[in-house]
């Protein structure tokens, strides 16, 4: 299961939208994250225990890029991607976004239907607009657990 957030509140920062949000490692709380989006570093408080702010410290350190690109993930990196999944998850419950294969899209954009995303929604759009349709619920995560 891993990590995961939850109670996520979106609010204005001065430089970019601020984010507050609960830490959930294998469906418990064990941390707060707030960034006010003033420029600054984000911050965590409320750990459950130290050895879970350990624990969260050691999953940074198994992931990929670490090794890859020669740079140490930030907390905001790992929060900026577990937001991502989570705001994948959302939006799942309440349309599926897809890309056609051969269309162009501007980065961040996607296709739309009005409908959650299901076994039976992805059937019907692969049927309408070819196998090569990409959808994103499926896309997978980044991170390593």
């Amino acid at each position: 299961m891993g990590y995961a957030v939850k109670d996520v509140d979106f609010g204005r920062g001065t430089r970019w939208p601020s984010v507050s949000c609960a830490l959930y490692r294998d469906g418990r709380r064990v941390a707060r994250f707030n960034d006010a989006g003033n420029g600054g570093r984000g911050v965590f408080s409320d750990w459950s225990s130290p050895e879970e702010q350990a624990a969260f410290a050691d999953f940074m350190k198994r992931q990929p890029y670490l090794q890859e690109n020669q740079f140490v993930w930030e907390e905001e990196m790992v929060m900026a991607e577990l937001l991502e999944e989570w705001e994948i998850q959302i939006e799942a419950k309440t349309k599926t976004l897809f890309k056609i294969p051969g269309h162009e899209y501007k980065e961040g954009y996607w296709a739309s239907m009005s409908s959650p995303y299901s076994a039976e929604q992805r059937a019907s759009i692969i049927e309408r607009f070819g196998d090569g349709c990409q959808f994103r619920a499926e896309i997978p995560s980044v991170l390593v657990e």
